[in-house]
C-alpha cells in the first residue's frame, strides 16, 4: 500500500487580547457596518442589533465579511467606539462614491460575500474592496450595487469576474451549479462566472398555442413548430431576465437618490 502524501496544515492563529481595530485573531478590521432596526418603544429612534465587519486576511482574496459575534463581540464594540476619524463606516460612505468620477476607480483589491446566501435567482450580498486613484487613507469598501451605480453595471460585474479569474477563485454561485444568465455568452463583456438565473416554471409557459389539426399530418411541420416554440421560449426568458435587471437598476438608482436628498425638516 502506497503511503499517502503528507498533508500540510497551517497552524491556527492564537487568540489575542482585545485591541481596538483588530479581531480576536489579530487581523486588521478594514471597516464595519452597524445593523440597525427601529425602536418599537421610542418612536423614530433606531437601535443597533449587531455589526457586519470587514476583515483583512492573508491569501489571494484579502477580505472577508463576518458578523461581530464571529470576530468577538468585545472586538466589534471596541471598533465601534473608536473616534469617527479612526473607523470606517462602510454604509455611510456609499453615497460619496457615486458622486466621484468613474475615472477615480483604479482596481478591485478583494471581494467578500455572505457564505450560503446564494439563491437560484440572485447573487449573495457582495462587497467589493477597491482602490481609488486619489485617496488611500481608508479601505474603500462598497456593495456590488454601489459599484454598479458608480462605474456601470456591466463594467462592475466584469471587474469582479476578472478578479476571480485572475486569482483562480471559483465563487460560491458558480460552484453550486445553478442555471445562469442565458444572454451572457452573447454580450461583449461576457462573464466566466455569470449570475444565477432561475428557470421559468410551468406557469410561465409562454409558447404560442397553435391549434391546427392539419399540422398533425406532417411530421416535418411538427418538428418545425417544436423548434420554433423552443426558440420562442429562450427569447421570452431572455427578455424577462433583461426586464428584471432594468427594474433592479432603477430601484438601486431610486435608493441612491433618496440617500442623496437632504432630510426633510421635522
Amino acid at each position: 500500500m502506497e503511503d499517502l502524501p503528507e498533508r500540510k496544515f497551517r497552524p491556527p492563529k492564537p487568540l489575542q487580547e482585545v485591541r481596538a481595530g483588530f479581531t480576536i485573531l489579530g487581523d486588521e478590521i478594514l471597516g464595519y457596518q452597524p445593523m440597525q432596526r427601529r425602536n418599537k418603544v421610542m418612536h423614530g429612534e433606531t437601535i443597533i442589533v449587531g455589526f457586519r465587519v470587514f476583515v483583512k486576511v492573508d491569501g489571494v482574496n484579502p477580505i472577508k465579511v463576518a458578523m461581530g459575534s464571529e470576530i468577538g463581540d468585545a472586538a466589534a464594540l471596541a471598533y465601534h467606539h473608536l473616534p469617527e476619524e479612526k473607523k470606517n463606516d462602510v454604509g455611510r460612505s456609499a453615497a460619496r462614491y457615486i458622486t466621484l468620477s468613474p475615472a477615480e476607480f483604479s482596481k478591485v483589491i478583494g471581494v467578500a460575500w455572505i457564505a450560503g446566501a446564494t439563491r437560484s435567482d440572485r447573487l449573495p450580498p457582495t462587497w467589493v474592496w477597491v482602490a481609488l486613484g486619489s485617496d488611500s487613507t481608508k479601505a474603500h469598501i462598497m456593495t456590488r450595487p454601489t459599484l454598479r451605480q458608480w462605474i456601470g453595471t456591466r463594467l462592475a460585474d466584469k471587474y469582479i469576474d476578472s478578479f476571480f479569474v485572475e486569482r483562480d477563485i471559483v465563487p460560491e454561485w458558480a460552484a453550486i451549479g445553478y442555471t445562469t444568465d442565458p444572454g451572457n455568452d452573447s454580450r461583449y463583456l461576457s462573464l466566466t462566472y455569470p449570475a444565477p438565473r432561475q428557470v421559468l416554471s410551468a406557469r410561465y409557459d409562454l409558447r404560442p398555442r397553435v391549434q391546427d389539426n392539419r399540422a398533425q399530418n406532417s411530421a416535418g411541420r411538427d418538428t418545425g413548430m417544436d423548434e420554433l416554440s423552443r426558440k420562442f421560449d429562450r427569447l421570452m426568458e431572455f427578455m424577462i431576465e433583461e426586464r428584471k435587471e432594468v427594474r433592479q437598476e432603477r430601484r438601486e438608482q431610486n435608493d441612491l437618490l433618496m440617500r442623496l436628498l437632504p432630510a426633510s425638516p421635522k
